[in-house]
């Protein structure tokens, strides 16, 4: 399947309120972001393949760092989506993001799952 799938570690703290791009990373060519408040270089990256666009097959993992790259308390998050082939009844998370350090489902602000009928 092709589509971007970015896990981030936030920390937590305050941030004044700003309307700037914190990070971005295309995911065409390479997994380093082009625009990054925090580290570009991702923490984690397994299995990542391009062809023209970044191709995550079964198992890859793509984390990246969010100190000074996202916020919990402002800004919106955006990735492309699309698979290769049907998507099936199981579901799957496509797009996670959890409090520093912690990788459970319990700790996670900002998810988007493919439930095996719809995104939610």
């Amino acid at each position: 399947m092709r589509f971007p799938l970015v896990a981030v570690l936030p920390l937590a703290a305050a941030v004044p309120l700003t309307a700037e791009l914190r990070f971005h990373a295309p995911l065409d060519r390479t997994t380093v972001a082009q625009i990054s408040g925090g580290d570009r270089q991702p923490l984690r990256s397994n299995g990542v393949r391009f062809d023209g666009a970044a191709v995550f097959p079964h198992g890859a993992q793509l984390t990246y760092d969010a100190r000074g790259n996202l916020y919990a308390d402002q800004g919106a998050a955006s990735f492309w989506f699309r698979p290769d082939e049907p998507l099936g009844r199981v579901g799957f998370p496509l797009f996670l993001v959890s409090y520093e350090q912690h990788s459970t489902w319990d700790f996670s602000f900002l998810r988007v799952d493919w439930s095996g009928s719809e995104l939610r």
